[in-house]
């Protein structure tokens, strides 16, 4: 996920990765759910031990 000018802020990262695993959910994409919840989880972690 890291743009020209470096990487996003985790905050947007892990809004990008709700919003793409609400879309696989919604298409019913079980492989993509998967990889988006996953990375959503990872995310999420660092969020939490306070990364941002």
């Amino acid at each position: 996920m890291p743009a020209a000018t470096g990487r996003k802020p985790l905050t947007e990262q892990i809004t990008m990765a709700l919003a793409q695993l609400r879309a696989a959910r919604a298409q019913g994409e079980i492989e993509r759910e998967f990889t988006w919840q996953s990375m959503l989880d990872r995310l999420l972690d660092r969020y939490a031990q306070g990364f941002r």
